[in-house]
């Protein structure tokens, strides 16, 4: 392995990456013949975190070897991504932490179309992109919890001629976890949403939210929901029903929560792309709860009680009669 450190220009994203062509020996991308990892200067005071970027990176390269240069077969990358993932799981905690916090932070499951910031842009220091990368990690995380190293090494020595959906789904058949990719993906969130995945949380979509306005959703507050990418509602609080294309599967009745998707997993190609046609808008409709106390009672409320409440918004009607409820 040669190891390229290097002050590149102050616009490259992340802190280090390789060259999949590097190991052609006749090709217009090559820049180095060999195993070359490029590593940008400005982090080496961060030495674990540069050392974690090594092993995914490293992964890449082994990816692109083992299936397209060996067997002339690419695997998709939604699966290249999750393995490199895989080595920070299971090797630079400091990483997968990391992305643990942003998968907790933000409702949203998606890693199938990797470039979902081709459809939510990138606002403020908030890059969509980091949505596809925490979701891999902590899909990674729970296969590690499922099966062990061996669950993960399966998926790393699968058949190069299938196609990558039949490789997760061949390597893992005997975790039990479903016959799909779908069905898998299913799965991960019903045992992340049962507290079976450890570190992690989940979270409803709460579209009216501002942290997710100002992150995951476009000026008219509709959500683009990616092909393969999940999300849990409160149908208590939004109604669906009229968005075009979605699936839906109740994940918790008593509380009335549903699980919905995108299931045009066909539409992604091998690279991550997403076609927009394919995307999936949602402006849901906000069920407006009518108030079993009266309005004159609701003003004589004593707001001063219950001091934890945020001050620094204008209160609904629907948190008043919770707060009061919980006196």
């Amino acid at each position: 392995m040669v190891f390229l450190i290097y002050n590149f220009n102050s616009g490259i994203a992340g802190i280090g990456l390789s060259n999949p062509y590097d190991l052609y020996d006749n090709h217009p991308k090559t820049l180095n013949h060999g195993k070359y990892l490029y590593i940008y200067a400005a982090y080496l005071g961060k030495p674990d975190m540069v050392a974690g970027i090594m092993l995914h990176e490293f992964q890449h390269l082994i990816n692109v070897s083992v299936n397209r240069v060996n067997e002339k077969q690419t695997m998709n990358l939604w699966l290249n991504e999750a393995l490199s993932e895989s080595t920070s799981v299971l090797f630079a905690h400091g990483i997968s932490r990391g992305r643990n916090k942003i998968f907790n932070l933000l409702p949203y499951y998606s890693f199938y179309s990797w470039y979902i910031n081709d459809i939510i842009p990138t606002r403020s220091s908030f890059d969509a992109i980091n949505v596809s990368y925490s979701s891999s990690s902590v899909f990674m995380k729970w296969i590690l919890e499922k099966g062990g190293k061996e669950a993960i090494r399966a998926i790393a020595n699968s058949d190069p001629s299938l196609e990558t959906r039949a490789r997760l789904v061949n390597s893992v058949q005997g975790l039990n976890i479903g016959n799909s990719v779908e069905e898998i993906f299913k799965s991960w969130i019903k045992d992340m949403y049962n507290g079976k995945v450890s570190d992690i949380k989940f979270d409803t979509m709460d579209f009216m939210d501002d942290r997710f306005d100002r992150t995951l959703m476009d000026s008219s507050q509709r959500l683009p929901l990616a092909p393969g990418g999940f999300i849990i509602y409160d149908a208590n609080k939004y109604n669906l029903d009229n968005i075009q294309g979605l699936k839906k599967q109740v994940l918790d009745a008593e509380n009335n929560l549903y699980l919905v998707w995108n299931p045009k997993f066909d539409s992604v190609d091998v690279e991550g792309k997403i076609n927009a046609n394919d995307v999936i808008w949602i402006a849901p409709i906000k069920i407006s709860t009518t108030p079993s106390t009266s309005k004159s009672e609701m003003l004589n409320f004593d707001y001063s009680k219950f001091s934890r409440m945020p001050i620094d918004k204008v209160l609904t009607v629907e948190e008043v009669i919770r707060a009061k409820s919980r006196k």
